[in-house]
């Protein structure tokens, strides 16, 4: 009916069309509603045009991160990978917001992303000098370590941290 183009003009008949899909599935679900989530569905999927909203709306900063986050494209395509690098709230709402089935929807919404096996300073002691350089080649192996599937065993660390350092 257009009474909320005044304060988000951005929320057309394909937001209303999203929103109700969004609803249907977070009940088929089970998953609580959450404004933010909601927000996100009425807006068009656009990292950008969500931190223009945010802004106007003056969220919070984590809600305007999470914004941004939930409708901007994944960072992967595995959401485990996409938990680790973006948090899994940000994981579950593009699950939702993108209608994946339910069991995808399931794991994700109980999946913990495991901690690094290692340190910036297991890089430093192969050689690297503490700076931006053992930063970018820790989030490398961070990386690797999480489209590897979260391996804890020694060898394969030791080859993810050789490749880190490649």
């Amino acid at each position: 009916l257009g009474i909320w183009k005044p304060v988000i003009p951005e929320f057309g008949n394909e937001g209303a069309d999203r929103l109700a899909a969004l609803v249907a599935h977070e009940r088929r679900c089970g998953i609580q509603p959450d404004p933010i989530r909601r927000l996100a569905a009425v807006l068009p999927p656009d990292g950008d045009i969500a931190a223009r909203v945010a802004q106007r709306l003056k969220l919070s900063r984590a809600d305007r991160t999470r914004l941004v986050k939930a409708a901007s494209p994944a960072s992967h395509t595995d959401h485990r990978v996409d938990a680790y690098l973006d948090g899994t709230v940000a994981a579950l709402d593009r699950l939702l917001l993108s209608g994946a089935d339910q069991d995808a929807v399931e794991a994700a919404a109980t999946f913990a992303v495991p901690k690094l096996p290692i340190t910036g300073g297991a890089l430093i002691e192969r050689g690297l000098k503490p700076g931006p350089e053992v930063s970018e080649r820790f989030a490398r192996f961070g990386l690797m370590w999480a489209e590897a599937g979260f391996p804890y065993e020694s060898a394969a660390i030791e080859q993810l941290i050789e490749r880190a350092l490649c």
